[in-house]
């Protein structure tokens, strides 16, 4: 079931995005999410995955965004390959347009 005590994602989904004053904590959690999981390629992917979608849908910083999304793709091969359907088909198609860079004047 949902235990946003357990898992990361339901964390994230409930106590994060909801709560405005938690989006720089969120940040903060991901970055030590990439140290702990420095071993772990897929792990880092979906946590860099993750950076890019907190800075462009909570932040709106475009620039921090198009790199986690860049940087996920150069370590795994693939935009979004931490997270699955939809969501990784928007953010990969977001930044292959240029989404990002136009956003902030690149």
């Amino acid at each position: 079931g949902w235990n946003n005590q357990k898992n990361v994602g339901q964390y994230v989904w409930d106590i994060i995005n909801a709560n405005p004053g938690k989006w720089r904590e969120g940040v903060k959690l991901m970055h030590h999410l990439l140290t702990l999981h420095k071993d772990d390629p897929a792990k880092r992917t979906r946590v860099m995955t993750e950076l890019g979608r907190m800075y462009h849908n909570l932040h709106q910083d475009y620039a921090r965004a198009a790199f986690w999304w860049r940087f996920s793709q150069a370590v795994d091969g693939e935009i979004g390959a931490g997270i699955s359907g939809r969501r990784r088909r928007r953010s990969r198609g977001f930044v292959e347009r240029g989404g990002c860079q136009g956003l902030v004047g690149g």
